[in-house]
C-alpha cells in the first residue's frame, strides 16, 4: 500500500483510505499487539 500512496498518490480514493482506517487499522493493531505479547512471553527474562 505505500507503493501506492507513494507513486499514485493523486489517484488514490479518499474514501478507501478512510474506510480502510476506520474498519481495519484497530483490528490490526489488536493482532499485532497479541503476537508482540506471545513473543515476549517466548523470549524470557535474558533475551
Amino acid at each position: 500500500m505505500r507503493n501506492f500512496f507513494v507513486h499514485e498518490y493523486f489517484n488514490l480514493d479518499h474514501a478507501v483510505v478512510e474506510d480502510v482506517i476506520i474498519n481495519d487499522l484497530d483490528p490490526l493493531n489488536t493482532a499485532v499487539s497479541g503476537l508482540l505479547d506471545i513473543t515476549d512471553e517466548d523470549s524470557g527474562p535474558n533475551q
